[in-house]
């Protein structure tokens, strides 16, 4: 068995791999709002497994402390956590096949077999459970046992007359036996058994020996020595050889989808609500919950509830208290920016509807209509930050709403600007990304509605708003990125293949005869690709283009202003990258962010001065999807589908006073 230290070089720095850029101080921000499930420790902490890692609660302080992949464990998508008694241990189980141990002083050992067998078609491991010196571990694999002084031990690959490798959900032991839950039945073994490996020593409860057909399997628990199976229509119990229904016609919303029992209670919830049952089917509804309850664990006489928008909560004698753990939304940060305050805001996916987060000092604040009644949704998929310290958020249906630095929310759509919905819904306004020129006026993207329609729309500093777009050059409003180049001229870029688009009002907002508009694509120019995932201009005004075929550069966006297509560039060195995003720090250097990790280019895009992924760093995932640079204080964050990376550079404004004290002084 692999046993791993941790690895300690990751807590000073990663300055050894590159020979030109230094990172430090590296930190990990990942949701811990989906949680898988829960145990209690001896001294009545509670250890919480998540998507985005682990976390221990203090029921009396209120205080946790949080487990990630730096110095910690080694993946962030934790399935399964037990607290071992016997070596007062927290064992932690995840989706890859890894195995982290924490003890009492934070101590962490790694066992990396299950994840780096190659015989196992799958890898995530489901629950623990301890006898003796021996640990079983149950996941979609099978069955693997094991101890420290003798591993690995036995693989159970097949259990009784089920298919090789099926999934093993919930393990348990009774007085003489091993009990193991699968989607297509129960089997158990004596714990006398020379050996788990052969299959005839299980012995099989499916729907034959009176099992609910045609209904999985979905947990078991044992309360007051009695087994009970639940199946999704319905609840089973096995006593002395004989099984009894408890619960059954269960279906449709109101079918089982997870299962647990403390000594005294049992425990399911379907969609919506958490139940309680006794041993005669007798139930009691606890909680109605209005997104869906996730599942539930149970250690001890305590059950855990996991709500899929709120964490968890805490049953104790029928009553349900919530547990708070300032996270983020979501682990996905599809889009993200860095206000003037230093705040790093952040969007998902339209789909995902978690609003908009904002991290501020080390704390997250989540805004979303459950938090602030003032946000009109929560479907935002874009964010943009100005120079006045506003923030923007573009909406799929809702317009686009402005944060401001006091926290004031202000939603404009159809009705209070120049925003137009689709033709078939006119309340239905996509909005997408903001960028504010010189002069103070902001520049929103207005998506998929029609022509003659807008396909952006300004805000003067008065709050006069004006709508533009061509037909000659426009069919699809499909524009989503959208920036502002140092003569004013305003790029749009399209996530659909409708290329680039170039516009200058000639600084005359209600004149649009005046309006000098141009499209650019990859049959009139180097254009890469006709999808543009972002726009950017940096300090020298060049107009920096990312697109799923690589990277490339506009030195001389003006030159659009004279009725020529400007000379596009390709950056070689990125080629064959699909580019996500691309921010620009306060040297000029290109931090791009690709689905191989981070490219760092120097001013014009000729060198790379560094790579950052996953092997060379704590960077949680090589598909970056975003990237946004802190110029004061030289901090740049990646945002991926696993959260966020934070890290400390050597690239920051200078201060604009600096106060030099001299010793000994001779003059007075």
């Amino acid at each position: 068995m692999k046993f791993i230290a941790i690895a300690l070089f990751l807590l000073i720095s990663t300055s050894s791999l590159f020979s030109q850029i230094r990172l430090d101080n590296w930190k990990t921000h990942s949701s811990m709002n989906s949680i898988r499930a829960a145990a209690l420790d001896s001294s009545g902490h509670i250890w919480a497994a998540t998507s985005g890692g682990v976390f221990r609660f203090d029921t009396t302080t209120k205080v946790s402390i949080q487990f990630k992949n730096i110095n910690a464990l080694l993946s962030l998508d934790v399935t399964a956590i037990a607290y071992n008694p016997i070596n007062k241990s927290v064992y932690v189980g995840s989706f890859d096949g890894y195995i982290d141990i924490i003890d009492e002083s934070f101590t962490i050992t790694h066992i990396t077999d299950i994840h780096f067998q190659t015989t196992l078609p799958k890898r995530r491991i489901n629950d623990f459970l301890f006898i003796g010196s021996k640990v079983y571990v149950a996941g979609d694999f099978g069955l693997i046992d094991f101890n420290e002084k003798n591993a690995p031990g036995n693989d159970v690959q097949q259990i009784g007359t089920f298919e090789k490798n099926t999934p093993i959900l919930k393990l348990l032991i009774t007085e003489d036996s091993l009990w193991a839950a699968t989607p297509s039945g129960v089997a158990r073994a004596p714990l006398s058994t020379p050996s788990l490996k052969d299959p005839q020593v299980w012995k099989i409860l499916a729907s034959s020996e009176g099992l609910f057909k045609s209904s999985n399997v979905v947990g078991m628990g044992i309360s007051q020595d009695k087994i009970y199976i639940a199946q999704s229509n319905g609840l089973i119990r096995y006593s002395n050889g004989i099984l009894d229904t408890i619960l059954s016609d269960l279906k449709d919303l109101g079918a089982i989808t997870s299962f647990s029992a403390t000594e005294q209670s049992l425990y399911y919830v379907d969609s919506y609500a958490l139940f309680a049952t006794d041993g005669y089917g007798t139930i009691t509804k606890l909680q109605q919950y209005k997104n869906l309850i996730l599942g539930h664990s149970s250690s001890g006489n305590l059950a855990f509830p996991f709500y899929q928008e709120n964490g968890m909560g805490i049953i104790r004698n029928g009553s349900i208290t919530m547990i708070e753990i300032n996270t983020p939304a979501s682990n996905l940060f599809l889009n993200i920016s860095v206000d003037t305050k230093g705040t790093l805001w952040g969007t998902t996916n339209f789909a995902n509807h978690k609003g908009v987060f904002g991290l501020y000092n080390g704390k997250w604040t989540n805004f979303s209509p459950d938090f602030f009644r003032d946000m009109p949704g929560d479907a935002f998929f874009r964010i943009s930050t100005l120079p006045d310290g506003s923030v923007w958020a573009g909406c799929w249906g809702c317009g686009v709403t402005r944060i401001d630095s006091n926290g004031t929310i202000t939603s404009y759509n159809e009705n209070n600007s120049s925003l137009v919905g689709i033709d078939a819904a006119p309340a239905f306004v996509l909005a997408g990304e903001a960028a504010a020129d010189r002069n103070g006026t902001v520049w929103i993207t207005n998506m998929k509605n029609i022509n003659p329609n807008p396909v952006v729309v300004a805000k003067n500093t008065k709050g006069d708003w004006f709508g533009f777009t061509n037909q000659a050059y426009i069919t699809n409003h499909t524009f989503q990125a959208v920036t502002v180049d140092f003569s004013f001229t305003k790029w749009l870029g399209s996530n659909s293949g409708d290329g680039l688009i170039y516009f200058n009002e000639s600084s005359t907002l209600s004149n649009k005869d005046d309006d000098i508009w141009g499209k650019i694509t990859s049959s009139n120019s180097a254009l890469p690709n006709n999808i543009i995932n972002e726009l950017v201009v940096d300090k020298s005004g060049a107009l920096w283009i990312a697109t799923p075929s690589g990277l490339a550069v506009m030195f001389t966006p003006s030159s659009a202003l004279r009725n020529t297509v400007p000379f596009i560039q390709k950056i070689n060195s990125l080629a064959n990258q699909i580019i996500n995003d691309v921010a620009v720090d306060a040297l000029n250097n290109k931090w791009v962010a690709t689905n191989e990790g981070v490219f760092v280019l120097n001013e014009d895009g000729s060198t790379v001065i560094g790579i950052i992924n996953i092997t060379n760093s704590p960077l949680i995932n090589n598909v970056v999807k975003s990237i946004a640079v802190d110029e004061q204080t030289g901090k740049v964050y990646f945002g991926t589908e696993s959260g966020l990376s934070e890290v400390t550079t050597l690239f920051l404004l200078p201060r604009e006073e600096y106060a030099l004290e001299c010793y000994p002084q001779p003059f007075t």
